[in-house]
């Protein structure tokens, strides 16, 4: 009996955490709207550079393409290739 009573006292069962009970909906798309809001407002300008590949297996064509994208808030992007990067990038070789 003894034995049985050691055992019993280690496999004591962990305790129960309640946990909160998880958003609905509408609090998920208001904490967005939040969040998107809040980086509309410290987001007004920036500028960055991509480079896009173009590749032609048939004419065994390759070529980058080096892109500047402006933003500007509200939603204003432009797209720009830098001149020096412009000319002959289709035709050369």
């Amino acid at each position: 009996m003894l034995c049985f009573g050691l055992v019993a006292g280690l496999w004591r069962q962990a305790p129960v955490v309640v946990a909160d009970p998880p958003p609905d909906a509408r609090k998920i798309v208001s904490r967005m709207e939040e969040v998107r809001q809040r980086t509309h407002e410290e987001i007004r300008q920036y500028s960055s550079y991509r480079n896009y590949l173009v590749h032609n297996e048939r004419f065994d064509f390759s070529r980058g393409l080096p892109v500047r994208m402006d933003y500007t808030a509200p939603w204003s992007k432009e797209y720009s290739v830098p001149a020096e990067q412009a000319s002959g990038i289709f035709y050369s070789k």
